[in-house]
């Protein structure tokens, strides 16, 4: 009985510790992230944070898909080119951003952040930062209010919904030139399938090309992350 006793305690022990593990950055690690706005704790673009106090380009890895739907963080912030899961593994593209921060939600959004748009994510070389917009086609955002889109309308006047999810959008050195009046301050998107973007970025859909922001994964550190925005 006294051997049973002592293997329960240690299960229980191991599973305890085990789950602290898993927790959530505290202390001054996580006062750090957020003060920088990236989850690892280290920007890769918009590097001057008095002139960028409430945006900041964060580097790493996901492969939860997409970037169209708002959710909570999934493996507790522990993503980031320079944190304890680089390459994302069961991470979606908030847990690059760090607590009180969240991904940019479009080109709105960036603009009231950043006083020069996207200037600040040319610290990076060969590197693209997404954002949560999404359009209508041929680098199209949807920024408008029209709700009668489809993925492939390419129209400027298409509001952001379920049917515009074509093509990813946000800042960068790499990537295809999205069309700017309706994307204002972004000045990068992914193409077709992500084409313009090099590997880790995926786009894999239905073979459409019109669900890139349902599909996108990004399964490494390298050639960008995600453009966090402060709330």
């Amino acid at each position: 009985m006294r051997l049973g006793l002592v293997f329960v305690v240690t299960v229980i022990t191991a599973g305890a510790l085990g789950a602290v593990g898993m927790a959530q950055p505290r202390g001054p690690r996580a006062e750090r992230a957020r003060r920088v706005g990236c989850a690892d704790g280290q920007r890769e673009a918009f590097r001057d944070a008095r002139r960028y106090p409430d945006i900041a380009a964060c580097a790493g890895g996901w492969d939860i898909p997409g970037v169209a739907t708002e959710a909570e963080p999934h493996c507790e912030r522990h993503g980031g080119d320079d944190g304890t899961n680089p390459v994302g593994e069961a991470c979606n593209v908030a847990d690059l951003c760090a607590e009180g921060w969240h991904v940019c939600r479009g080109p709105a959004e960036v603009a009231a952040r950043s006083p020069d748009g996207c200037a600040g994510a040319h610290d990076a070389s060969d590197a693209f930062f997404v954002t949560r917009a999404s359009g209508p086609g041929c680098g199209v955002c949807a920024t408008g209010e029209a709700l009668d889109c489809g993925g492939n309308d390419c129209r400027a006047d298409c509001a952001p919904s379920s049917a515009t999810h074509n093509d990813v959008f946000g800042c960068g050195t790499i990537g295809a030139v999205p069309e700017a009046t309706t994307c204002g301050a972004l000045d990068r998107f992914s193409h077709d399938q992500c084409a313009m973007l090099p590997a880790p970025w995926s786009c894999a859909d239905d073979g459409s090309g019109t669900h890139e922001a349902e599909t996108v994964t990004k399964p490494g550190p390298s050639a960008g992350g995600v453009l966090c925005c402060r709330e």
